[in-house]
């Protein structure tokens, strides 16, 4: 049960650190936030772990499109 103190805490924590984040988002302007996706999706693609997931994960969203489509996605 020692745990459980420590859990609270980074709950807390946690709580502390995202509420001023979705403040923030929800005052920016819609350019401003879709430049940070931006951004934020093309580090993330660089990781090769996640590469693969995404482009299986698109692959089952659309089984139509063609590979050079999904990546471009």
């Amino acid at each position: 049960m020692t745990t459980r103190p420590f859990k609270r805490l980074r709950f807390r924590l946690e709580y502390a650190v995202t509420l001023p984040l979705f403040w923030g988002v929800r005052i920016m302007p819609r350019r401003a936030l879709s430049a940070i996706a931006y951004s934020l999706g093309s580090l993330v693609y660089m990781l090769p772990r996640n590469r693969h997931v995404m482009l299986a994960n698109l692959a089952v969203a659309f089984p139509e499109k063609p590979v050079a489509e999904r990546r471009r996605i």
